[in-house]
């Protein structure tokens, strides 16, 4: 079977090589000078303060293994290899390898290789940069194999995926890597050999009825970035649950996995594989498929065309789609020569205030300023730029003056909405509004992302619109559109409740096929897109993106640039207004929202830990203006302040509002050291009557200055205060208050807090006592149910709302609320899950039945046991009475012969032999969603499906509302058949074997043998917590002390012999104390 290694950055990443090599070598002759030089350079930068000490130990072990590890790209350790000898590239590399790339809201994006115009000095020609936080063939083959085993478990070979990529230097290199990974994975892959936008990829995902897409992107970063970004059935940015699915799948791909995936094609040339491609996806033909498919959502594609426009691709693949459309629609317009090839150098851009050039982004002015110089003699009327994956448009307009003026994001959305409802709106008066459409005006929505303008929801709700503000990213746009729009919808029309699955699609197009009884996914697919037109006008966000009801639902420059050109055309022909004018217009109607978006972009060694420093400020003035403060900023009293978790809990940011009207996000990237700062300033509409044009622009001029300084001002403000914040002490405020500071502890019961059927000791019950005293919450999962056997086990513990117990097999769940000096015990019901009245009745008969066959020996032929097995279990199921006990929420039966008269090994398979000839007892009396499986020592139980310690670790994580990287889990049994076992699976969670020690997964941690070692482990955990420490770096030193034990404590008598010079601790995580098994 193939080996999962969860983790080959992460899991083994805190302490693995350090303490190994320590244990195995004492150190000496192992680690290469350059290497041992290389750790001196980051412990000293660590020091400083610029990195934490966990990523030290991280880019160590990442190294090593890249060195050493099979499966890795030679050029890449070749490079490695020489960048480690020289001093110069010791920062690259330790931006390379001290922790793993994020996934962010669509995928991967980071730096791909040095470039000479952008790292100067240090350039050398290096197409990709060695290291897992970097985009390169190691980290682009791992992310792609991850992706072949999500569709394989998913059965979706033959489904297939649309494979595509951009310009960029390297984008064609790793696509064909994507490639030949997919396909000796088994899976169909529709290839487009040439640059194309993205959308049209994620059209084909639609138009072939595949599974997801993979698209080769850095979108509009610099020319020396890259990405991998992934889609999903509905040719959608993957959603929340989608993204920790393929996550879970990454964490258990290594390089070696990759090795052989690659060592199969390496008899492959592209020449082989090409040209059987191009029979698959013609990209000439699609192209037409794509412009036909635009074309559709256009209001009037055909009317007469006055407007003249000039077209920029900035070298990028809308070279090949908009003119073809543009000339279809029967426009005047001419492509800037100097941009119209593929080219990812971007040559000739502008260049910033640091002589680097600048990204290539449609919607900087100064990225445009060449473009906009041509333009001012010629008669053009419009200039559109796409960026290189064209998912993003940019405009620029003439004003009164005919001077040439780049329209924001915000405010050209902002018109987009009010002149397609006008138009829509005319329409409809005439009886000419096509039927599609006419759900608009009846129960129509605008999706816009919080940090856009309110301009936007302002128009939008003038026309009737229900407005939705969601999280940043195109990939919540899209989530809400389909949670809370078409699915709602979807499921009346087939007379269903939609909250029995809501989930349903984000696991497979096919699985809510059979569940809406569609004979075909292309109808489905069919009818949500024309859900999605009737009645989703579009969805907005700041970035220049957006996308019309009924399209993909993802952003989309082309559909974006041809829309607006279209609403101008009918304000210039239906009202005589030029683009500027109808902007004019268009704040004398509504108003006007001046908006900003300043970035406060970090860069070194301490560019991350900045960010998280920076934002823990943030959050501190939000908890003090709650708690009733007075706070000001940039001059300014604040009034309210709203988080971006209560918009969607992954939502790092913080929303102010001022005294004197100002709105202002303070939001960070998740992927990048970067804060944004979006700023914003209604201007009352009452306020422009009476004004000329230039009268009301200038007004407009100086507010939009006027904001523009105070977020400048804030930003000063806040750097400020931040040389008197003392991020360590004010932490502890800020992460209580979010629940970051102190982890919360589950644990099994038997063979970890207690032996079996044992109440806990007085030491454990006053340790778990002295863990809730502070703060830390205890759950206590477990089979048994919460009757007097398990409450005389627990007595001791006292009654405290930091404990909570999840019990009956999880299908349960406890806890304790405080309220008026009174400590309640409760059942939290939404998380019960179990067993109806009557299916308990009809399975106790069944059991009953069964067991009384199988002693009767009708089930001998079936059992494939030996004979004299056989009798050894007729004698077990003879010795005792059956006793088929009711749990509430399941029921279960249980012999203590299968514990007494047999070995573990022979009891699991004698009980697992039970459990399936029963299963198909039950399943032959027709009773649905029932599960049954072998428990504990002695005990067959049966449950709903989809109970495990899995779900009671998801109810205790989603009832406090912490994350699992907060989380630490205690169990004994992590065999596949042990009851641990379905713990595993839960991604991020930090999870301590106190019982089952060789071959554990690798996400399971070794910390010693029995409740003893539990002990000792709160006890570290109550003196690290005295310590301030975090989360991290709790279970970091616990790993470190496991690893210790797992080789020093093989035998208890080794115990007086321990050689403790090879237990001293030369590893960052124990702060200098000697690693003593304990």
């Amino acid at each position: 079977p193939t080996q999962f290694y969860p983790g080959v950055f992460t899991g083994l990443g805190k302490g693995r090589f350090i303490v190994e090599l320590l244990l195995s070598s004492r150190g000496e002759g192992v680690i290469p000078q350059e290497l041992r030089e290389f750790y001196c350079y980051l412990k000293q930068v660590q020091e400083q303060g610029y990195i934490a000490s966990w990523e030290v130990g991280f880019a160590i072990f990442a190294i090593s293994d890249n060195l050493a590890g099979e499966g890795y790209n030679v050029e890449l350790r070749q490079t490695l290899s020489r960048y480690l000898k020289d001093k110069r590239y010791w920062p690259v590399l330790l931006e390379g390898y001290r922790r793993e790339i994020e996934f962010g809201t669509a995928g991967i994006r980071g730096k791909r290789g040095l470039e000479p115009d952008i790292d100067r000095d240090i350039a050398d020609g290096t197409l990709f940069l060695p290291g897992p936080n970097r985009i390169n063939p190691d980290v682009v083959a791992r992310y792609t194999l991850a992706v072949a085993h999500y569709f394989r478990d998913k059965n979706w070979q033959k489904r297939g995926i649309v494979l595509g990529f951009d310009v960029r230097k390297s984008s064609r290199e790793l696509a064909d890597i994507a490639y030949h990974i997919l396909k000796r994975s088994g899976i169909k892959v529709y290839y487009f050999h040439l640059p194309r936008p993205i959308t049209e990829i994620a059209l084909a995902v639609l138009n072939y009825g595949c599974a997801g897409y993979i698209y080769i992107t850095a979108s509009h970063n610099p020319k020396s970035d890259n990405g991998f970004k992934i889609g999903n059935e509905l040719g959608t940015q993957l959603f929340g649950v989608q993204k920790k699915e393929i996550m879970r799948y990454l964490a258990r791909v290594n390089m070696r996995d990759v090795k052989l995936k690659l060592s199969l094609c390496s008899n492959e040339t592209q020449r082989d594989v090409l040209p059987l491609l191009r029979n698959k996806v013609g990209e000439g033909n699609f192209d037409a498929i794509y412009i036909q498919t635009l074309i559709s959502h256009l209001l009037k594609p055909y009317a007469p065309k006055t407007i003249k426009i000039l077209y920029t691709p900035l070298y990028g693949t809308g070279r090949e789609i908009l003119p073809k459309f543009l000339e279809k629609l029967g426009f005047s317009f001419a492509v800037y020569a100097p941009h119209n090839t593929f080219n990812g150098e971007f040559p000739n851009l502008p260049l910033d205030q640091r002589g680097r050039p600048l990204n290539p982004d449609p919607a900087n002015p100064l990225v445009l300023r060449d473009v906009l110089s041509y333009a001012q003699d010629k008669d053009f009327d419009v200039i559109i730029a796409t960026d290189p994956d064209a998912d993003r448009c940019g405009l620029a307009v003439r004003n009164n003056q005919n001077q040439w003026r780049v329209i924001s994001a915000n405010d050209l959305w902002a018109m987009a909405v009010w002149l397609r409802m006008e138009m829509l709106r005319e329409l409809k008066e005439r009886n000419q509004l096509p039927q599609e459409y006419s759900g608009l005006f009846q129960d129509g929505y605008l999706l816009v992302t919080w940090v856009t303008s309110n301009l936007i929801e302002l128009i939008g709700r003038h026309y009737g619109l229900h407005i939705r503000r969601p999280a940043v990213g195109f990939s919540n746009i899209a989530e809400e559109a389909v949670d809370e729009i078409i699915m709602p919808k979807l499921f009346s029309f087939s007379l269903l409740n939609q909250d029995e699955d809501t989930e349903l699609y984000k696991r497979s197009m096919w699985l809510l096929k059979n569940k809406l009884r569609y004979t075909s996914l292309t109808q489905l697919l069919r009818d949500i897109l024309q859900l999605s037109r009737a009645h989703l006008f579009g969805g907005f966000e700041e970035s220049n993106g957006a996308s019309f009801g009924g399209h993909i639902l993802e952003k989309d420059g082309i559909l974006a640039a041809v829309t607006i050109l279209e609403v101008f055309e009918y304000a210039m022909v239906t009202k005589g207004l030029t683009p500027w004018q109808a902007f004019i217009q268009m704040c004398r109607k509504f108003g006007y929202f001046s908006t900003v978006n300043i970035p406060l972009e970090l860069e070194g060694a301490t560019a991350v830990r900045d960010r998280d420093k920076f934002m823990a400020l943030v959050a501190n003035l939000y908890h003090q203006l709650k708690q009733g403060e007075t706070i000001t900023l940039g001059g300014i009293k604040l009034t309210e302040a709203h988080r971006g978790e209560d918009i969607k809990s992954t939502e790092n940011g913080f929303q102010f509002i001022f005294e004197n009207g100002n709105q202002l996000i303070i939001r960070s990237s998740g992927t990048e050291p970067k804060i944004r700062f979006y700023g914003q300033k209604a201007i009352d509409r009452k306020e422009f009557e009476g004004m000329s044009d230039e009268e009301l622009i200038e007004l407009k001029n100086l507010e939009d200055e006027k904001l523009s300084d105070f977020v400048k001002e804030t930003i000063a403000s806040l750097k400020a205060r931040l040389e008197g914040f003392d991020f360590e002490s004010n932490s502890s405020k800020v992460k209580e208050k979010i629940k970051t500071k102190t982890p919360i502890l589950i644990f099994d019961i038997d063979g970890t807090l207690a032996q079996r059927k044992v109440p806990l000791d007085e030491e454990m019950v006053s340790l778990l006592n002295a863990l809730m005293e502070k703060g830390i919450t205890v759950a206590i999962v477990t089979g048994n149910p919460l009757d007097e056997e398990l409450r005389q086990r627990l007595r001791g513990i006292g009654r405290n709302p930091r404990l909570i117990i999840s019990c009956n097999l999880s299908t349960q769940l406890y806890y304790f609320e405080s309220y008026a000096g009174m400590v309640v015990l409760r059942e939290a019901i939404r998380y019960r899950k179990g067993i109806s009245d009557e299916d308990k009745v009809k399975l106790k008969r069944i059991i009953t039945e069964f067991i009384n066959k199988v002693k009767n020996g009708e089930y001998d032929s079936e059992l494939k046991l030996t004979p004299e097995e056989i009798q050894l279990l007729k004698q077990i199921l003879n010795s005792e009475e059956l006793n088929i006990e009711d749990r509430i929420t399941r029921i279960v039966f249980r012999y203590e012969g299968f514990k007494t008269k047999l070995t573990e090994e022979k009891s699991v398979e004698f009980r697992s032999r039970l459990a399936e000839l029963l299963r198909r007892h039950v399943n032959a009396n027709r009773i649905e969603g029932c599960k049954i499986g072998i428990e504990g020592k002695t005990t067959i139980g049966l449950s709903s499906v989809g109970t495990g310690k899995n779900d009671a670790v998801d109810n205790i994580l989603e009832l406090t509302g912490i994350m699992p990287q907060e989380a630490i889990y205690f169990g004994d049994e992590f065999m596949p058949e042990g009851n641990d076992w379905p713990v595993v699976g839960t991604a991020g969670l930090n999870i301590f074997s106190v019982g089952t020690k060789d071959n554990l997964p690798v996400v399971v941690n070794y910390f010693g043998q029995g409740p003893v070692y539990t002990k000792l482990a709160i006890k570290e955990i109550l003196d690290l917590v005295n310590e301030g420490n975090s989360v991290e770096e709790i279970v970091d030193v616990l790993k470190v002390l496991g690893k210790a034990n797992y080789f020093f404590m093989a035998d208890a008598s080794e115990k007086n012999e321990l050689d403790r010079g090879m237990a001293k601790d030369y590893d960052y995580r124990t702060r200098g104390k000697e690693v003593t098994p304990v």
